[in-house]
């Protein structure tokens, strides 16, 4: 992650791809709840962004990750 002033998408895209690589971490770990949790968080900001976009399309779907 690059320093200095983001936008919230910018930000938001950033939380997306971490998100998507922690859940694939967790379940591979076969730790089931916090792979649960981690991926709620990851769809709270998938429609984040679907909301912040003029088009309404989030990045990527969870299960191409």
């Amino acid at each position: 992650m690059q320093a200095g002033p983001r936008n919230k998408a910018e930000t938001l895209e950033y939380l997306q791809a971490m998100l998507g690589q922690l859940l694939g971490m967790a379940k591979s770990e076969r730790c089931e709840m916090l792979a649960y949790f981690i991926e709620m968080a990851y769809i709270e900001c998938s429609d984040t962004i679907r909301q912040e976009r003029p088009g309404g399309s989030a990045l990527v779907p969870l299960h191409q990750q």
